[in-house]
């Protein structure tokens, strides 16, 4: 499969992207009461704040736009109010639900718990997005895309994308799900694949394949080239999010060492089409989320947040 991407990536015409250096305004490395942050694996802006997900400390931490912390959604522990390593959330009004090991804890972004949702074998393999009480996210055990709804119906949609063995298969399948408006939107995270689908019938709207953005087209020979095991591979998108019609896409780059610092954006109203690169001044990012001018970024490497104006 990567053999096949690698020879159409290289016989199409590449395009490259203009560049743009959005300008650190401000860096945290410690939020109030003194606490630290780690392993910050997923972030949102919400009516007007940032939320962002711990998992070192097991809860959702709650900001201002500056990351002065408002406060805290969830506390280590085995109880059903309580968290251990949530891995990802999502936002639907005042509610916002986590993901943490086999359901979906449910919120109020105030921090008041709400109920859990057992969502039993029908496990995510990367994040997922909640709209209007159903979940859609990609499973090893079902799908490879799924919605689930708040009556635990579930339905299968997308296509399947085939390696060598079943076994890449489960783990290469993972995808991104976002919601946008009457449409989800998935990313592949090791494929240059962008797929819409519409909300109601789940059927196939638009696929997009960017494999010919010149700098993709160079991460992707580059991970063809690496011997890895079947349930291993190397990740080409470490994040998105979607802010103002507008799809952003991290990149993960093994050029010249381990670097996820260019984000690729992504014009949704226009077919998805590919528009700039923006390039973050750090060298490794894990997660972000933007508002308007305001990207809000994980520094990974320097375990710090950063607001950055594009």
């Amino acid at each position: 499969m990567c053999i096949a991407l690698l020879f159409v990536s290289c016989s199409r015409q590449l395009t490259s992207l203009p560049t743009i250096e959005p300008q650190l305004v401000k860096s945290a490395d410690v939020l109030a009461d003194s606490i630290y942050f780690s392993e910050i694996t997923a972030m949102k802006y919400h009516g007007d704040r940032i939320y962002a997900c711990c998992m070192g400390q097991s809860q959702i931490l709650c900001m201002d736009d500056e990351f002065g912390l408002l406060h805290t959604i969830g506390h280590e522990g085995r109880a059903a109010n309580e968290l251990m390593d949530p891995s990802s959330f999502d936002i639907e009004g005042d509610t916002i639900a986590v993901l943490c090991y086999g359901s979906f804890k449910r919120y109020t972004v105030n921090g008041e718990f709400v109920g859990t949702f057992d969502i039993g074998q029908l496990l995510p393999n990367k994040d997922f997005a909640m709209c209007a009480g159903s979940y859609y996210y990609t499973s090893s055990n079902q799908g490879p895309v799924i919605s689930l709804s708040a009556d635990g119906t579930s339905r299968s949609f997308g296509e399947r994308y085939r390696f060598e063995t079943e076994e890449a298969a489960r783990y290469r399948n993972a995808r991104f799900t976002r919601v946008y408006r009457d449409r989800i939107i998935t990313v592949s995270d090791n494929l240059p694949y962008i797929e819409v689908f519409d909300r109601q019938t789940l059927e196939s709207v638009r696929k997009v394949d960017y494999s010919d953005v010149d700098l993709v087209a160079e991460i992707m020979k580059s991970n063809a080239s690496k011997q890895l095991a079947a349930n291993q591979y190397r990740v080409l998108v470490s994040d998105c999010n979607i802010s103002d019609g507008k799809l952003y896409v991290l990149l993960s780059d093994n050029l010249e060492g381990f670097h996820a610092n260019k984000i690729i954006e992504f014009d949704i109203e226009q077919d998805c089409r590919p528009v700039s690169i923006l390039q973050l001044p750090g060298e490794r990012y894990f997660s972000f989320c933007i508002d308007g001018q305001n990207l809000y970024a994980f520094n990974l490497r320097e375990n710090t947040f950063e607001k950055l104006i594009i």
